[in-house]
């Protein structure tokens, strides 16, 4: 039983048979999580041997010629053969003909999955450390910058990579460094909730990179190069730390990454202060925008502190503010070389223009106010993924799109069918793909293929 399930049965009271059952039998290993690997300095190498729609359309849309073959929505979603159920995919990158993702599962622990497109099915590809005692508490996410090499984050802060020769089909290998924590020890900002249940986890570790000789990690408030990617003995090395602070209350969190060019990229975040006892940490925050030039150089974009609760945040000297009040960045994805999207206190899509000498900040409008307006408690967004003028948002059990020319100016968002039978499907946790014509839904249970635009 993996101990990361255990203790998150034990905070959040869910009334679910699976997270009684955890509990009941977790014995010793309740403690597992505080323990920390004695090596974790040093790389270690192994082989490895709300209920869905019913009638929902998108305009336009008819289903894709093979639906007939394959369980498919009417919107063309395509359910993908899990090796397991129980299972809660989490993030996924797809690389032509190639998909890769990491799984949750309350008997599996954490598992990392290949899709091929010429087997039309998942396989684990993992070789099951990552499941040691003491690993696991959250995950960082997943990037691949070619169909045989990928990289994902595991708390307490460690990058994992793993390498194939090209056409070997199965004879991964596999490494884990740990990544310095240069904030408060042992301090990672708390996500939602059971992350079997709760589709919005922005941790503060991952990975990100332009290619395989150009790739970046961060963790916690440092930024971190692979020097050497692609050679005998790469090694992260911290290029950026962030305001690092001997104050119990102040802290500086990144969340995300993309890139709008080879030697470009941006880093989003939030810096939080713990206010009183009782308010979340991460409700008291401020975004945080962060960009590396290709000379290698750091610039804060965004920053901003929070002095209250209920005020706006104050925009800290030679930056902007992104949006009003209150809020970290969790998601970032490039539209453009100027243009960035990103998800704002997992509740807002905010447009960043970095063009000229001003730079705009738009929100757009509340997609749950248009989608759900009569829902009390409205689900959180959990991602976006921007491709040819189109942008996609998961949040809840839903995925909608809207047009990148128009929204912005009061347009609308179209709901699009993901349910390939109009059943409960559970949360969506990521929508990305590397084109609209080959795109993926996933979360609790599900994997969705979407390959007609």
């Amino acid at each position: 039983m993996k101990s990361s399930f255990l203790a998150y049965c034990g905070v959040v009271l869910l009334g679910s048979a699976a997270c009684v059952a955890a509990c009941a039998n977790s014995g010793d290993e309740s403690n597992a999580l505080e323990e920390r690997d004695a090596g974790r300095n040093e790389a270690v190498v192994h082989d490895s041997g709300e209920r869905g729609p019913d009638d929902e359309r998108d305009a336009g849309t008819e289903p894709p010629p093979d639906a007939g073959a394959r369980d498919c929505s009417p919107s063309g979603w395509c359910r993908t053969s899990l090796p397991d159920e129980d299972l809660a995919l989490k993030d996924v990158w797809a690389v032509p003909g190639h998909a890769f993702a990491l799984a949750e599962s309350f008997t599996l622990g954490i598992k990392v999955l290949e899709w091929k497109d010429a087997d039309a099915k998942w396989d684990y590809i993992d070789d099951g450390t990552q499941n040691e005692r003491g690993f696991g508490a959250y995950l960082g996410g997943i990037w691949a910058p070619n169909a045989n090499e990928i990289y994902y984050g595991i708390g307490p802060g460690y990058i994992y990579h793993g390498r194939r020769e090209d056409g070997a089909p199965t004879a991964w290998k596999w490494s884990r460094t740990a990544l310095a924590d240069n904030s408060h020890p042992d301090v990672v900002e708390p996500n939602d909730g059971n992350p079997f249940y709760s589709a919005v986890q922005f941790t503060a570790l991952g990975v990100f990179g332009t290619s395989a000789e150009n790739v970046y990690a961060w963790f916690t408030n440092t930024i971190y190069r692979l020097e050497g990617a692609g050679g005998p003995a790469p090694e992260w090395v911290a290029e950026y730390t962030l305001d690092r602070s001997a104050s119990l209350i102040d802290h500086v969190f990144f969340h995300a990454a993309t890139s709008t060019s080879p030697g470009t990229m941006w880093f989003s975040g939030a810096r939080t202060r713990k206010l009183a006892p009782g308010v979340d940490i991460a409700s008291a925050a401020c975004a945080l925008l962060v960009r590396r030039t290709a000379a290698g150089q750091y610039e804060k974009i965004a920053d901003g502190t929070l002095a209250s609760a209920f005020a706006p945040c104050a925009v800290n000297p030679d930056s902007i503010s992104i949006g009003n009040g209150a809020g970290g960045l969790g998601e970032l994805h490039a539209a453009s070389a100027d243009t960035l999207f990103a998800i704002k206190h997992k509740r807002e899509i905010v447009k960043i223009s970095l063009a000229g000498d001003e730079p705009s900040v738009v929100t757009a409008p509340s997609i749950t106010a248009q989608i759900l307006p009569t829902t009390a408690s409205p689900p959180s967004l959990s991602s976006i993924f921007v491709a040819s003028q189109t942008l996609w948002v998961s949040f809840g059990s839903y995925v909608a799109r809207a047009d990148d020319q128009t929204i912005w100016d009061g347009g609308a968002y179209q709901l699009t069918a993901v349910s390939t039978n109009g059943a409960f499907i559970g949360d969506i946790s990521r929508v990305r793909g590397d084109s609209n014509s080959n795109l993926w839904a996933i979360g609790v249970r599900n994997a969705f293929q979407k390959t007609a635009p």
